[in-house]
């Protein structure tokens, strides 16, 4: 019996002194693994619809900015065009002469004609002048649908979410795919009790799971302005008499030191464990990564 209350007494020493050294060791540091990389994701849609001619880009495809990413079928936009142009030069002539004929009008006077005469032919010049005015809009905006048949890339990026396919037919403001511009920086949701000593500037560990070996280091940029229920398409209402309180989770954005420049891939929504270091009053003299 004495043997086995002596084990029972060491157990209950071991798991003493193992939490005595785990709280020493986490001592000025909050940690959570509900954490995500985050990244900046552009979606590339169509401004005018028509088949696509010519697809420039594969899945996860890095890109730079200004490259020609999709062609659409430009002749029907090219024969408008060229429309267009010609209803301006006709316009152009007809406003020319109704100028002239405005002015010859007002030289003579009314000696050798009536006053209804040069009143029409200022009123003609002023329609012929609306007409080329008009003209010369709707040639901009053939210009544009022309100058549209070609999508170019807003930013350098890498390809994401691809579901154009050469030879489809497009619409307006469907989705074709998306852009992950290169900029990270990770979101980790700590406790509200967790953020109590949590300042802009303080050190932080970041460990991502998909690369365990990769130890990477960041800084604090900003604590939002409320927590991550509050801000979600459904918010709790606790106005109903059913209220039960819950640890609610507040929204850290934690830039990277350096971020890694090897083979890794750091892709947006990749699970992080951030350890801020709270005891840590003064921001860090590092400078972070940039947004």
């Amino acid at each position: 019996m004495q043997q086995k209350q002596k084990i029972i007494g060491i157990v209950l020493l071991v798991i003493v002194l193992g939490w005595g050294i785990f709280t020493l060791a986490n001592k000025g540091r909050e940690s959570t693994d509900d954490a995500a990389i985050e990244a900046h994701v552009i979606p590339v849609s169509s401004r005018i619809s028509g088949y696509i001619s010519k697809l420039n880009i594969k899945d996860n495809q890095a890109i730079k900015k200004g490259d020609v990413l999709v062609e659409i079928d430009p002749l029907d936009y090219q024969l408008r065009l060229d429309a267009q142009r010609a209803l301006v030069a006709s316009a152009d002539v007809l406003a020319k002469n109704a100028s002239i004929n405005a002015k010859r009008q007002q030289a003579i006077g009314e000696a050798a004609g009536s006053r209804r005469e040069i009143d029409n032919a200022i009123a003609n010049e002023q329609s012929a002048i609306a007409v080329l005015n008009n003209a010369k809009s709707q040639l901009a905006i053939a210009e544009k649908d022309f100058a549209d048949t070609k999508i170019t890339a807003p930013d350098d990026g890498v390809i994401t979410m691809r579901t154009a396919e050469a030879g489809a037919y497009i619409t307006p403001g469907k989705e074709l795919f998306s852009i992950v511009t290169p900029p990270r920086w990770v979101v980790a949701n700590f406790k509200e009790v967790q953020i109590t000593r949590m300042r802009s500037g303080q050190k932080v560990d970041i460990h991502i799971d998909a690369y365990p070996d990769l130890k990477l280091k960041g800084v604090v940029d900003s604590i939002m302005n409320g927590t991550g229920g509050r801000f979600s398409a459904f918010p709790p209402e606790n106005a109903t008499g059913n209220f039960v309180k819950i640890v609610q989770r507040v929204p850290v954005k934690i830039l990277f030191h350096t971020p890694p420049e090897g083979s890794e891939v750091l892709g947006a929504g990749l699970s992080v464990i951030a350890t801020v270091y709270v005891d840590e009053e003064k921001p860090s003299a590092e400078e972070p990564a940039k947004k």
